[in-house]
């Protein structure tokens, strides 16, 4: 009788060399040896964090009597990434 093979693994122990294979990776996503400095009035570096701003505009519309009337809205984030990533596992 011949053995049979197990192939349900998770992939958690699979090499990267073998994963490659299979799995392409998308370009933006590949480890470059530099970091990526943007130069913004809306973004700002500590030597923990970047710190961006951001304003998302849109419109508010409402309808009195077949009348519509666009108002302009402006809403501000501001995001926090840090520069290290935290330890796992």
């Amino acid at each position: 009788m011949p053995s049979t093979v197990s192939t349900n693994n998770s992939g958690y122990t699979t090499p990267d060399h073998e994963l490659e294979s299979m799995l392409p990776v998308h370009p933006t996503a590949v480890r470059r040896p530099h970091s990526i400095a943007v130069h913004s009035e809306n973004t700002s570096y500590t030597d923990e964090h970047v710190t961006a701003k951001f304003t998302n505009r849109g419109s508010e519309v409402t309808v009195v009597d077949g009348q519509f009337t666009v108002k302009p809205v402006a809403q501000e984030f501001e995001f926090q990434t840090k520069l290290a990533p935290s330890k796992t596992g």
